[in-house]
């Protein structure tokens, strides 16, 4: 049997009209008489298995209901869940030095310089890390991974040039 995705959203907003009530069997022979009994029953039953729709079987047929993922996926903005499962993700600064750290080791530069750079982050404050670590996203989504790291580890590297002559650092980070 094929999946259908007109027939599931018709199910689904079919179910929907009358959330949170059941629909009964009988309600349902227009869209067999339209698809097949086939057809609407391997679609009600994949919308179950994803928990889009709750199907119980008694003496009497069938009743289905759609549930509360049913209800969110149908809507535009993604219902509740979209607001409750957000998910936020939280980096250390030895996080966030350890990973940049590790792509500055892998960037094909000289070693005295990887290791002015590397030296450079470590001894950058958290707040610095932080811009930093920011600064990279902000050039990996705007332009090429290479280019927009080759530009901040360049900027870094001038930050070790200030460290060691005794100037600040963060300042020759920042823009």
């Amino acid at each position: 049997m094929k999946l259908d995705r007109p027939l599931q959203h018709e199910l689904l907003q079919t179910l929907a009209d009358t959330y949170p009530e059941d629909r009964s069997s009988e309600s349902w022979d227009s869209l067999v008489n339209r698809y097949s009994y086939d057809s609407v029953r391997v679609n009600i039953f994949y919308l179950h298995e994803h928990g889009l729709v709750d199907w119980r079987v008694g003496e009497a047929g069938f009743t289905l209901r759609a549930t509360h993922e049913g209800m969110d996926f149908l809507s535009d903005d993604g219902g509740l869940a979209a607001i409750l499962n957000v998910l936020t993700i939280r980096f250390h600064d030895d996080t966030l030095k350890a990973m940049i750290g590790q792509k500055i080791q892998e960037a094909d530069l000289d070693p005295a310089d990887k290791r002015k750079f590397v030296d450079a982050l470590r001894a950058l404050p958290a707040d610095a890390t932080k811009h930093l670590a920011m600064k990279l996203l902000d050039c990996h989504v705007a332009v090429h991974e290479h280019n927009g790291i080759d530009a901040e580890i360049r900027r870094l590297h001038h930050a070790a040039s200030c460290a060691e002559e005794g100037g600040s650092c963060v300042g020759a980070v920042r823009r």
